[in-house]
């Protein structure tokens, strides 16, 4: 079963508790548990805060990350016609 964002914060003692540490206010932290998505910018501290409770890193699932787009020109031609040229 994966891990939630309600649960990666209550294994940290709550949303309440967690905010002060990443330092934001409570609202604010209940606000990404509401949409079940957490910025990305936290995964390294949450990933400390799980280290000091002897606890593994949180899945990477639970952040959004940016994703990686194409170059420019890529997709446009298939890469057999590219090496071809």
């Amino acid at each position: 079963m994966t891990e939630t964002v309600a649960e990666l914060l209550n294994s940290l003692g709550g949303y309440r508790s967690v905010a002060p540490r990443l330092g934001m206010e409570a609202k604010t932290l209940h606000g990404y548990l509401a949409v079940g998505l957490l910025p990305a910018k936290f995964y390294r501290a949450l990933v400390q805060l799980r280290a000091e409770a002897d606890m593994p890193p949180p899945p990477m699932s639970l952040f959004k990350f940016v994703s990686l787009k194409s170059s420019p020109g890529e997709g446009s031609i298939p890469q057999s016609e590219r090496d071809a040229a």
